[in-house]
């Protein structure tokens, strides 16, 4: 009985030495308030924050992770405000914002700090910082699934607020001076210290991974706060986040679904994506993610301007939803050899010559090279200064003159004939293009003008030329 009593009581006392394992997740903590307008004390006490930071601080369980990283803002209330936070808590802040948000490393740092937005706070997270941030999205994910902590502010004035967590999140706007804290708020800090002024965003729509902490008792119950003590990010990222392409090309975006259990983050397979492409281009389609948790989606873009390419799926139960945009432009000009009145150097535009057979027309020619093919040219879309060619065809009958552009001079052409390179000749209607130029009262006898030539490739691709013409003004 004494052996049985002694065996008990050691491995009673097993229990106390066996270490407890973390909770997946970590501590977040976003509040629609401008805590840092007006710098130090302008919304309310530091100490009602820092009460908040110390309750993230004491939840975090992110290994070996020390010091706040602040992400956004300027040095004028930003970051006065977030050293005194970070003075009270006992940790060191670091700043980040520019370009170097891209690479910022986030692994080291126990908790992340977003600044609220620069239409609330003066020199508050700027749309540049938001973009660069929300491209991150995997990353912060990463940070919060580890354990680390994240406390961010007021966002909704932002194209797209939050959007650093992966998820949509749709904002209202209003003023109030009084919380009422959840009991998931509660266990993250949040407190009736905070009913102070001013509040101006209120939560309608967020992923369901985030607990609402706090609500405007005034305003009917709208959401003041959202986050959790154990936040886990379901991974969903959609790269790259943005990107310049020119029309008729092709934009290739990739997905990446993952979850974490018990810290341990691994990608989803068999997930459905759906994705809607809206702006300048409209496209929709799906894709399946496969063993790594990817999968692509590719559209084409026609039209000059902005896109949004929207991610959707359900990933374990939660919905999600992710963003990018792309922005598409068009080719650049191919600058091609232009003759007016080939052979001849120079080149006379008699403005006031009576009408009558080939005196109508402005015979000109596009001219073929080793590397120029002239059958590739959309003869519809040529114009000279606007006036459209009214008959063509293909031959050789003249020379470049180099530049193609930059032409100034009556002189700047030559009298060389055909080269061994096919041509395509056009003619334009001379009064419309004497309109084009103001009519032949504003132009001078002897006046030296460079005439512009337009149009496009078969593929859509812009061309460009020139030449020069000497302006007679006789009857």
């Amino acid at each position: 009985m004494k052996k049985l009593t002694l065996i008990v009581a050691f491995l009673l006392s097993l229990t106390w030495v066996i270490p407890a394992v973390a909770n997946a997740g970590g501590p977040v903590v976003l509040m629609g308030i401008d805590a840092e307008d007006g710098g130090v004390g302008g919304h309310g006490p530091i100490s009602v924050y820092q009460s908040v930071a110390t309750s993230i601080l004491s939840q975090v369980t992110k290994p070996g992770a020390t010091g706040i990283l602040v992400i956004g803002g300027d040095n004028i209330q930003v970051q006065p405000w977030w050293q005194a936070l970070g003075a009270g808590v006992g940790q060191t802040v670091t700043f980040v914002s520019g370009p170097a948000i891209a690479t910022q490393d986030f692994t080291s740092y126990k908790m992340i700090g977003i600044a609220s937005d620069y239409l609330n706070t003066f020199g508050g997270m700027t749309e540049a910082d938001n973009n660069l941030l929300t491209a991150r999205a995997g990353d912060i994910a990463a940070h919060i699934n580890s354990g680390g902590g994240l406390l961010g502010f007021s966002s909704c004035a932002l194209t797209t607020p939050y959007g650093y967590l992966g998820g949509a999140v749709t904002c209202g706007s209003l003023d109030a001076s009084d919380i009422t804290p959840t009991a998931a708020g509660t266990a993250v800090g949040i407190s009736d210290a905070l009913d102070i002024c001013c509040w101006h965003d209120n939560y309608v729509t967020f992923p369901s991974f985030l607990n609402i902490l706090a609500t405007y008792p005034a305003a009917g119950g709208l959401v003041a706060a959202i986050g959790g003590a154990n936040v886990v990010v379901p991974g969903f990222v959609l790269t790259p986040a943005t990107g310049t392409n020119i029309v008729g090309t092709s934009h290739t975006v990739t997905i990446a679904v993952s979850q974490t259990t018990g810290g341990v983050t691994s990608p989803v397979s068999g997930v459905t994506v759906s994705f809607a492409v809206t702006g300048a281009n409209t496209a929709n389609g799906t894709c399946v993610t496969v063993a790594n948790g990817q999968c692509t989606f590719t559209y084409t873009g026609n039209t000059v301007g902005n896109d949004t390419i929207t991610a959707m799926a359900t990933v374990v139960g939660q919905s999600q939803t992710a963003t990018a945009t792309k922005t598409w432009i068009a080719p650049p000009s191919v600058e091609v050899p232009f003759d007016i009145h080939p052979t001849s150097c120079r080149n006379p535009l008699n403005a006031k010559e009576p009408g009558g057979g080939e005196r109508t027309v402005i015979p000109a020619a596009i001219l073929g090279t080793v590397t120029f093919d002239v059958t590739k040219i959309n003869v519809a879309t040529v114009r000279l200064e606007g006036v459209p060619a009214i008959r063509s065809s293909i031959e050789d009958v003249a020379t470049p003159f180099i530049p193609f552009i930059g032409k100034k001079n009556a002189t700047d052409c030559n009298t060389g004939g055909a080269d061994g390179f096919p041509d395509l000749t056009v003619k334009f209607n001379k009064q419309a293009v004497i309109n084009a130029l103001g009519g032949a009262g504003a132009l001078s006898n002897g006046q030296v003008l460079v005439l512009h030539l337009t149009g496009n490739l078969l593929d859509g691709t812009p061309i460009v030329g020139e030449d020069v013409v000497v302006i007679l003004n006789k009857p």
